[in-house]
């Protein structure tokens, strides 16, 4: 998931240096740098400068999932209508205040126009004013709840009607409060900003709340964990396109995947049950890994014996070192992703991924779940479930009749997003032509293979789908993606 962050510290107000905007800028895009967020970065600009650059961060979100913005510096209200002020705003009349400082829905606007997915304002304003005298007839020093648009969350450093604490160990509270969290691995932004508030509450001595509005669909965390493993996992491209596997080699676990490998359930099977009675004390990871993904890939066909295995791999696995576990458990959930050249599937391989999952999902085996995390985050642009936010995935999927009592899918939202692509990947899939009919237990088959996501996962709601209807017509080749792949 692609994140672009503009960010905003405004310090030299007119006879009114503020210690801290500038400060809290350049510590967020520090954060935001080792985070991985790409990152615009304007201090000290007026207005124009000021709106000039957010046009031109607008243009470059079309490559971007996630747009962040951050503000740190003065803000008010005129009218229920919130102001973030530049350098050079007039604070002398309303008018002058209302264009010469940046309306906080002219951004909102602003990136409602993208295709972004999700959008994160952040917003340390609200700081005492020495303008207040020129207002008291004008506007307030204090910013206005607003409404959220789809996909938004705006984070603000005070409650409505509140002022900011403009300093704490060389930044603002309400950065303070937002750093010492924001690198917490898998922490969902919801509670990311309840620590927030309960950090910034202690250090104000209880005078300052921070306040939320969001509507987010979807999840969303700064910091995600990566692979640390003790045991090393660099696999060689012979076992990650174990299409270049030696299968010539003479060794006890060479030759169970080799049987396993044949696609011969006579010989799976009895490959199967040696396994447990292999001596791994000098196996190499590499093999080990091929044994996981040819266990995994017998499993899915007829060998029962391999079907067993996977039905009870906890037990099966617990007999071996963990660092044996670690690459056999590796290359069983590998399987499910990848083919033999090393390449993402069309289609996963999801057979037995609810007793593979059933696994990963235990603490004992999470280095394994970080590990095909990994290897699945840089296709952000595929639909696929997220491993590490263990969270049930909802699709709302839109039908309409389509001839004789027949309906069609039309739409298959997630997070309020249509992920319905062409096969092609260059837009939505709005047609019904080239469409067959499909029982809903296969169709959701269908759709946890796209995604890679355990059964008990995924709940699909049906919109406009009569309750007696128990087949539909689908597309006969599509994609589910967050964003078109090809233009």
């Amino acid at each position: 998931m692609r994140k672009k962050a503009f960010i905003v510290g405004m310090s030299d107000y007119p006879n009114n240096t503020l210690d801290n905007p500038v400060n809290d800028a350049n510590a967020i895009e520090n954060a935001f740098t080792k985070l991985g967020i790409d990152s615009i970065k304007k201090n000290n600009v007026g207005i124009v400068e000021l709106k000039e650059a957010i046009d031109d961060f607008k243009n470059d979100l079309l490559s971007y999932e996630v747009a962040i913005f951050f503000f740190a510096g003065h803000g008010l209200q005129i009218n229920g209508e919130n102001y973030l002020c530049a350098i050079d705003t007039d604070f002398n009349t309303e008018t002058r205040i209302q264009f010469s400082s940046l309306p906080l829905t002219y951004l909102i606007n602003l990136l409602e126009q993208t295709n972004v997915y999700t959008k994160i304002i952040i917003l340390d304003a609200c700081r005492d004013n020495p303008f207040e005298r020129n207002l008291r007839t004008i506007g307030q020093t204090s910013l206005a709840p607003i409404y959220a648009p789809l996909g938004t969350l705006i984070a603000f450093a005070t409650s409505p009607g509140q002022k900011a604490n403009d300093g704490f160990n060389g930044n603002g509270a309400y950065t303070y409060s937002l750093l010492k969290d924001i690198f917490t691995n898998d922490l969902k932004i919801e509670e990311l900003f309840k620590r927030v508030r309960n950090t910034l509450y202690t250090l104000t001595s209880k005078k300052q709340l921070s306040w939320e509005h969001t509507s987010l669909m979807g999840e969303f965390c700064f910091s995600s964990s990566s692979l640390t493993s003790i045991y090393n996992n660099n696999y060689s491209t012979f076992a990650l396109t174990d299409s270049l596997f030696d299968y010539t080699q003479v060794t006890e676990t060479v030759k169970i995947i080799n049987c396993l490998h044949s696609w011969n359930w006579n010989l799976q099977n009895p490959a199967i049950q040696q396994i447990s009675s292999l001596d791994t004390t000098n196996v190499n990871k590499d093999d080990l890994f091929v044994l996981g993904r040819n266990i995994y890939q017998s499993g899915v066909g007829p060998a029962w014996h391999a079907q067993s295995y996977l039905e009870n791999l906890n037990s099966n696995l617990s007999i071996f070192p963990n660092e044996v576990q670690f690459h056999i458990l590796n290359g069983i959930v590998y399987e499910i992703y990848f083919d033999k050249q090393g390449l993402l599937r069309e289609k996963f391989k999801t057979g037995k991924i609810d007793n593979v999952y059933g696994l990963l999902f235990n603490q004992k085996y999470r280095e394994s779940l970080l590990f095909i995390a990994t290897k699945l985050r840089q296709y952000d642009f595929r639909v696929i479930y997220n491993p590490l936010m263990n969270e049930n995935l909802i699709l709302n999927i839109t039908c309409t009749i389509h001839s004789d009592d027949l309906y069609a899918i039309t739409e298959i939202n997630m997070n309020g997003i249509n992920i319905l692509y062409k096969y092609d990947g260059t837009m939505l899939l709005q047609s019904s032509e080239n469409i067959f009919l499909n029982e809903l237990e296969e169709f959701k088959e269908l759709i946890i293979k796209h995604i890679g996501i355990p059964s008990y996962k995924l709940s699909m709601y049906f919109i406009g789908l009569p309750d007696n209807v128990n087949r539909i017509c689908i597309p006969s080749r599509f994609q589910l993606l967050t964003r078109p792949i090809r233009m």
